[in-house]
Formats: C-alpha cells, structure tokens, sequence
C-alpha cells in the first residue's frame, strides 16, 4: 500500500468473498436495482420515465518505482494499471438510484505490495509473487431519498469517501493528486477498501442547516469479511461550513469517528479519533488545502498504525497547463517509528474536452513507517478520459 497504484488499485486477501456470497451479491443488486433501471416496466407510467443517466470514465497510469528495499531490484520498476468507472443515476419515485461498475487491472512493481493479490504465483510478502491483478465489481448501490427539503438519506452499498473528508484540492486520483495522503486523510480507517472500491453496507444522512452549515452522520459495515452481518460498526459525523474569505471561497469540514477494524482477524481493536479538512479557492482558480488528522488506537494495535498526520498543498492554473504541490507528514503510534513524509508534484495539460494527460513526480521518505523503504520515488504520467 506504498505507491499512488497500490493506494489506489491494491486487492486486499480480506476481500476474497466465497462464490455463494459472490452470486448472492450481485443477484440482489440485480433484482433490487436493476429492474427499477433497465426493465421497460420502470418506463411504463405515463408520462414514460427517461432512462438512467450513465457517465464514465477510463484511468491509465504508469509509474516508474524507486526504493531502497531489498526486494525492489527484483521486484522491477515499472508497473501499470487501468481503470474503468462506469456510473449509472436514475430517479425512483422521490430519490435517486446510483449504481457504480469498476474494472481495474495491472501490476505494481512496489515490493510486498502484490502479497494480497488474490492468484499470484510464489509466496506471499516474497519477490517473486509478481503476478498482475484483474478484478470487476459493483463499487456502490444506492438510493437517496430527500426526507424534507434539508434532510437527505442514502442507503445502500456507500463509498464512504463520497460524504466525508472531501476537499477541492486534495480528493480524486483521476485529475489529482495520486498519493494517498493527498486523497482521504489516512488517520480515518475508512471501511471497506478505496484501493478496490470494495465499499460496506450502510445508511448516510444529510442535514442542510442553512447556506453555510451543512451536517452529516453514518453508520457503516466495519468488517472485512463483508458478511453483511453488521458486527462492527463505523460511526462518523462531519460539520462542514463554507465561508467567504478575502474574496474567495472557503470549506472547513471537522470530522470525528469510532470503528472496530478486523482487518487482521487475528487482532482487532478500536479506533477512534478526528480530523479537519480546510481548502480556499482564490480567483476562482488557485486552491489551497490544508489537513490534520489524530487517532486513538488500543494498546493491541499493530505500531504502524498512523497516530497523527498532516498535508498542505494547492492546485493551480500556469499558462495552458494545471499544477499540483502537496507536502504530508505522518507519525506512527509506535513511538521507536520514524516519521513518514510525502511530496508530490504534478503537471496537468487538457488534450481536448474531457481528455487529460499528466506527468506526476513523488517522493516519500519511510512510506508506511518502513525504514527498509529508505527514499521511494515514483515518477509517473496518467491519462483520464471522462465520458
């Protein structure tokens, strides 16, 4: 979970659901979503329902990987993966319907990285398990439902990441920054897995106070075994104000949560903590972002576990072209653990309406609070289509 591809694309072990669950899974989302979409019976009523909004959208990156890990020279240094989202709204009855297919495929030459893919050959954490990764599924199946005109609920399968700790500087890997520091906060143990967008079960409600105060609160499936039996929980409230300062437009968003994590089921414990995510947009084009991040972990909790971050940055027009600058900084709950620092810089150019290409240049020193590491570099360019 080192490098932007990793953090984005990773398949954990913990996600390998048996086929029943499997076939279970996407017979409901067909049965519940599905005929409320695409059967002629949901345009029967007069007058006829048009049919579901679908927008998408094709990610392709390439990096080249440098580290001082043993493992690296014989893990390679080039890796590659593609995505593909493809999204699908339709309003049913007073709500919205959102179902959310992704594809993602490729390899990630970062060493360890590959030891939770599913099917690859040798033995796991080792230098020859480098074998590339395939995977589709359903990232989310919702429905929102306005309740009065300022309370909003969404249920369903929810990418958690969609409600809480959003900034407009620091928040999509697809025209962003890469690095995951720079993406979600990494102090929020987010459940379910961004890497996969393998996203948990659970109700989402929004309250419009007024112009400039807006509240929400969730409740989400904590476990990773995605049995859907509810036995961890996720609690999380976000206040988010909006601002005019100096001219310009301001987001403060202040965060709290509490979770179980059974992410190793060998060990689980508690989490709790709070994070703030702040962005300032000047001119209408310069954005500047700014995060903080604490958490409390059980005693029990690995010494990687993240106890504190923060990251600041902007994004920015130069001529013809867009640029990004972020710097994070995280220290671990083990005390013996070096800090871990993240630099990113990219270079964004528009090849046409909805066609962007980048060039994107990283740095960290201890990724993951591994001194094996040393200096990881990633030097990169991606290519987004929307459409």
């Amino acid at each position: 979970m080192l490098s932007a591809m990793a953090r984005q694309l990773k398949l954990k072990r913990q996600l390998k659901l048996n086929k029943n669950k499997v076939i279970f899974d996407i017979k409901a989302l067909s049965a519940t979503f599905g005929l409320l979409i695409l059967t002629p019976a949901a345009y029967a009523e007069d007058p006829p329902h048009e049919p579901p909004d679908i927008t998408g959208g094709i990610t392709l990156i390439g990096q080249k990987i440098k580290s001082d890990h043993p493992e690296q020279a014989t893990m390679g240094n080039f890796g590659s993966t593609l995505s593909v989202d493809l999204n699908f709204e339709k309003k049913v009855g007073d709500g919205k319907v959102t179902i959310w297919l992704m594809h993602a495929e490729g390899f990630d030459p970062t060493p360890g990285a590959n030891a939770d893919y599913e099917g690859a050959s040798g033995a796991p954490g080792t230098s020859d398990y480098q074998e590339g990764f395939s995977d589709t599924r359903i990232a989310e199946a919702k429905y929102e439902l306005p309740m009065t005109d300022n309370l909003t609920v969404t249920f369903g399968k929810i990418s958690p990441q969609g409600y809480f700790d959003a900034n407009n500087a620091a928040n999509d890997q697809t025209r962003q920054f890469l690095a995951g520091p720079f993406v979600n906060n990494p102090v929020i143990p987010f459940p379910g897995h961004m890497a996969t967008h393998a996203y948990p079960g659970g109700v989402v409600a929004s309250f419009l106070m007024n112009e400039t105060v807006t509240l929400q609160g969730g409740v989400l499936e904590a476990a990773h075994d995605y049995a859907g039996e509810f036995k961890r929980l996720m609690t999380i409230g976000e206040a988010d104000a909006k601002m005019e300062v100096m001219d310009g437009e301001a987001n403060l968003r202040f965060i709290a949560f509490t979770t179980e994590t059974d992410e190793d089921p060998t060990n689980i414990y508690k989490i709790s903590g709070f994070a703030v995510s702040a962005d300032f947009t000047y001119d209408d084009d310069y954005i500047f972002f700014a995060r903080y991040g604490s958490r409390n972990s059980a005693t029990n909790a690995p010494d990687e576990d993240p106890k504190s971050t923060m990251s600041f940055g902007m994004q920015g027009p130069f001529g013809d072209v867009a640029f990004g600058l972020g710097y994070s900084v995280a220290k671990a709950k083990g005390k013996d653990l070096e800090k871990e620092t993240w630099l990113e810089f990219y270079i964004q150019y528009a090849l046409a309406e909805g066609v962007l290409a980048a060039i994107d240049y990283q740095s960290a020193k201890n990724p993951g609070f591994d001194s094996l590491y040393g200096t990881f570099t990633a030097i990169g360019a991606r290519l987004q289509v929307d459409f």
